[in-house]
């Protein structure tokens, strides 16, 4: 892995090179301090990953230029297909190809990306999209998809859900499953960026501080470089979520990690818990925190 070099990109004029990093891990490009739009705040200074879906879902409820206003810019990664959508392709951002296997992974790459797709995303979970041999190797896993990702000069993110590790005590959480086994320093071991997937505790914002400071010490103990993301849904599984929950997420976490990955689900095969997507829940979060 010494030997990738992430792909230059320009963003706003600026081409973001990426440097070397301890610990065998290459670091990623620089997430900028700020959005190259004139909104302030928390939002101004917080990395965004948000697949495209999402964003339409937000263009219908506010509009496209005022979404646009919220995120066209270098603090926005969007999570894709193996194309860009034509609605986005002026807009000045980073662009990740979602992937749940290496078998996507390996598709991906030869299909020829891109050179704007500078990331890819793997989303391994306990779901048919993901294999049970990599399920149960995950730390393995993310390391092969480095590896695949580097040779192809794209950088890594990880996002490990908490239902890979099996929950055996009455009462017991996912969550709390998940932070009991060393599978989340595995994988930021090889990852670029790792997202940790505390979106089920986010109508409980100490609890979700709490869970993000424990997974944060785990990832930086196998990897300092890392750029580590949370994970907010609009509809999580359970009860509806409040959007003042997501605002205080936000407040209470902002300074200990980059950003956060943004969801609007749809109940289906990916969610079939999930409730109907709220994109007006997105969007008072991101003007509250624009605003703050």
């Amino acid at each position: 892995m010494r030997g990738w070099r992430p792909v230059t990109m320009a963003v706003s004029a600026a081409v973001l090179i990426a440097g070397c990093a301890s610990a065998g891990t290459t670091r990623p490009p620089a997430i900028p301090a700020s959005s190259s739009h004139p909104v302030g705040g928390v939002q101004a200074r917080t990395h965004w990953l948000i697949a495209a879906s999402a964003i339409s879902q937000l263009d219908n409820v506010a509009g496209q230029a005022v979404v646009a206003s919220y995120l066209d810019g270098p603090q926005t990664t969007v999570i894709i297909g193996r194309t860009i959508p034509a609605a986005l392709k002026d807009w000045h951002v980073h662009f990740a190809l979602d992937t749940r296997s290496l078998y996507e992974i390996r598709r991906g790459v030869a299909s020829g990306l891109s050179p704007r797709i500078s990331m890819i995303l793997y989303d391994p979970e306990r779901w048919s999209f993901t294999p049970a041999s990599e399920q149960s190797a995950v730390g393995s896993s993310a390391r092969t998809a480095a590896s695949i990702a580097h040779s192809a000069g794209r950088g890594l993110i990880v996002a490990p859900a908490t239902n890979l590790a099996p929950v055996r005590l009455p009462g017991e959480s996912a969550a709390s499953a998940f932070m009991q086994t060393d599978d989340l320093e595995k994988v930021a071991a090889s990852a670029n960026w790792v997202e940790i997937q505390a979106q089920g505790l986010e109508r409980h914002p100490a609890r979700y501080a709490a869970y993000i400071a424990e997974a944060l010490r785990q990832i930086r103990r196998a990897n300092r470089d890392a750029v580590v993301y949370a994970g907010l849904s609009t509809n999580p599984s359970g009860p509806p979520v409040d959007g003042a929950d997501l605002v205080e997420d936000v407040r209470l976490t902002s300074s200990v990690i980059s950003g956060y990955w943004l969801n609007i689900p749809s109940p289906g095969t990916a969610c079939p818990h999930c409730g109907q997507p709220r994109p007006q829940i997105a969007v008072y979060l991101l003007e509250s925190l624009a605003a703050s």
